[in-house]
């Protein structure tokens, strides 16, 4: 049965300007754990577990570090998007807002005073820090959005969305009036009136923004990611020999890229070249008890991606679940017991869509840019 450890991550007080970035993590010690799960033999603020949610795509960290966001995206269980508190070790009580029916949430992202934007297919809505409040809507549409990053550029508030059919990526500039978001306008000085057009061919997902302003956008269909330049007139490509990209992040220097299945590619932003092998997670699935096939209700892969700068990162496990059938995660109930030795805490059904954490060795570091103290959850067998 596992145990809990609860390591406290001394962060640094200094401002940005002054305080320097964390080293990049280390990618060859990394620390690997079970930080979210769903229970299936549990209620969740009314939800029923034993069906839904599923198929966790969009991820997304808030600006203090303490929540994350994510997205489940089955239609046929009922799409569902989460806030999680990161402190809190139980999975129940880990769950402190939800939307129900609302949104995919295929791809999320937090500004940095919090609202949370999902893309939603033909638009991206709108939220506030605790998913209770939609804010403006109807400018921000397509035909199938399936990425949306935010950034703060210039003083202004911009929003790049990628479209899986029409094959764009489009830029707009926010408006905001006391702390909500009151209109959009396309950006006449990127790409050709707002929108950079690719060719035919592409399926474009998961978009992100580099600190050169450089937007990456992934190309699930051709095994590529795109990276634009800031003003939208041209762009490079890095292509991958297997895998498909869903989503990226950035630490620091090195983008992070989910290449479905258990792989998550490594390239060097500076020079968009390979920044090391790539990470093939079959060994910590199998290490957590945890499986990609068969897969519940989804295809087996990592997508969604939040990362914390030189501190580690989250990842989004889309069908995957427990292997054997049964669980040791989740809180012991009715459906708990033994099988000769070992204790499960559910001992007839899989849990599914586990949210991994990778955390640098050792785990007590700095963050980058928080304040005060952030509670990291890890897990032993």
């Amino acid at each position: 049965m596992r145990k809990l450890v609860t390591i406290c991550a001394v962060l640094t007080m200094m401002s940005a300007m002054s305080d320097p970035a964390p080293a990049a993590v280390d990618f060859d010690n990394l620390s690997w754990s079970v930080q979210y799960m769903i229970d299936q033999s549990q209620t969740v603020l009314g939800t029923n577990q034993f069906d839904r949610p599923r198929n966790n795509r969009g991820l997304a960290i808030s600006p203090d570090g303490n929540y994350l966001y994510a997205g489940y995206n089955n239609p046929s269980s009922g799409f569902e998007v989460r806030k999680i508190d990161l402190s809190e070790p139980d999975y129940n009580n880990a769950t402190v807002a939800h939307l129900v029916g609302v949104s995919r949430g295929k791809a999320i992202s937090v500004d940095d005073v919090g609202r949370v934007y999902l893309a939603d297919a033909g638009e991206v809505k709108i939220f506030d820090a605790d998913l209770t409040t939609q804010q403006f809507t109807g400018g921000l549409t397509g035909t199938q959005i399936e990425g949306v990053a935010t950034v703060r550029q210039g003083g202004s508030l911009s929003i790049f969305t990628s479209d899986r059919n029409a094959g764009t990526i489009t830029k707009q500039i926010l408006t905001e009036s006391g702390g909500v978001i009151t209109g959009a306008t396309l950006d006449s000085s990127f790409g050709t009136a707002g929108v950079y057009q690719f060719a035919s061919g592409v399926d474009l997902r998961g978009v992100e923004v580099d600190n050169t302003g450089r937007i990456w956008v992934a190309d699930n269909d051709n095994a590529a990611v795109y990276v634009i330049d800031a003003t939208g007139n041209s762009h490079s490509t890095v292509s991958f020999s297997a895998g498909t990209p869903y989503d990226i992040g950035f630490d620091n220097d090195i983008a992070l890229i989910t290449l479905g299945g258990v792989d998550i590619a490594r390239v060097n932003v500076s020079d968009l070249t390979s920044a090391g092998s790539v990470l093939d997670l079959t060994g910590v699935l199998a290490g957590l008890k945890l499986t990609a096939s068969p897969a519940t209700g989804g295809d087996g892969n990592l997508e969604g991606i939040a990362v914390l700068p030189g501190a580690g990162f989250y990842v989004a496990g889309d069908g995957i679940n427990t292997a054997g059938g049964r669980s040791t995660f989740g809180r012991t109930d009715g459906e708990s017991g033994y099988d000769g030795s070992d204790f499960y805490t559910d001992l007839t059904h899989d849990d599914n869509d586990p949210i991994l954490f990778a955390v640098p060795e050792p785990a007590t570091m700095s963050l980058l840019g928080l304040g005060g103290l952030a509670l990291i959850r890890r897990y032993r067998k």
